[in-house]
């Protein structure tokens, strides 16, 4: 079951974690709301959504265990903090870091090698990804249609290039020299 807590990991020291635990769908907050924690994702995750005119879901961003979202709160007087404050630019700088990593990934075109990249990057020593969500999330992350992500698994696979068990992926390790 996703938790959220108003505070993350790294900055329980500072604040007083809340955990509020939330059942699969359950809105934590809606547009307009008046902000009042900075939340972070103590175990599961969460998806921010929009929708179009048409009804349909736009994922704005997942968010996973140690992960914060509604960031906006920082800038109210009970997060002043300059501690917490210096925490947080240091997980914001990490955040662009991973945000220039995503633009370097969709800018390869071939859907199969762009999963390889993603993985290979997310692989540890072992050349092993493990999943922290749904594949369909994966897919919308990496800007391809889930039935594209899952084809290019698929031939990813057929050729010899990874080995998925569940949400767990053996990448091919690259020749080093």
């Amino acid at each position: 079951m996703p938790c959220w807590v108003p505070c993350s990991k790294f900055l329980a020291s500072v604040v007083t974690p809340n955990p509020r635990p939330f059942t699969v769908g359950q809105a934590i907050f809606r547009p307009g709301d008046p902000v009042t924690h900075l939340h972070g994702v103590q175990r599961g995750g969460i998806r921010m959504v929009r929708y179009n005119d048409d009804g349909d879901e736009i994922l704005i961003y997942r968010a996973s265990a140690g992960e914060t979202f509604a960031e906006a709160a920082l800038f109210a007087d009970v997060f002043s903090d300059t501690a917490l404050a210096q925490r947080y630019c240091a997980l914001l700088s990490r955040q662009v870091r991973d945000l220039r990593t995503m633009i370097e990934i969709r800018s390869i075109r071939s859907a199969p090698e762009r999963i390889l990249h993603y993985l290979r990057l997310h692989a540890d020593t072992a050349g092993v990804c493990r999943l922290s969500g749904p594949v369909k999330d994966l897919a919308a992350q990496l800007g391809l249609a889930h039935e594209t992500m899952y084809r290019g698994l698929k031939r990813l696979e057929d050729e010899g290039r990874i080995q998925r068990r569940g949400k767990t992926i053996r990448v091919e390790r690259l020749e080093e020299g």
